[in-house]
This record gives C-alpha cells, sequence and structure tokens, in this order.
C-alpha cells in the first residue's frame, strides 16, 4: 500500500526509513530552536 502523494508516508516511503527519520528530527530542532528565544517547545 502506497501513501497519497503529499503525505507523510509517501514521503517516508520516497526518502526510507533512516533519511526520513533524520529529516524529522532535524524539522524539530530547527522548530525548536526558533521558539526557544520564546520559552516554546514542541513535543515530538
Amino acid at each position: 500500500m502506497r501513501g497519497k502523494p503529499g503525505t507523510s508516508t509517501s514521503t517516508a516511503e520516497q526518502l526510507g526509513h533512516i533519511r526520513y527519520s533524520s529529516f524529522i528530527r532535524d524539522c524539530f530542532a530547527d522548530i525548536n530552536e526558533v521558539l526557544f528565544p520564546f520559552g516554546a517547545q514542541v513535543y515530538q
């Protein structure tokens, strides 16, 4: 079963689990870097 285009499932299928995991980790790191000065946090 394939994910719909533009979904996280289809992105994960295209990148593979290691690259997708790294992508998600990097996204959260970037988001938290922007939010840190405001005392906000995002949890996975």
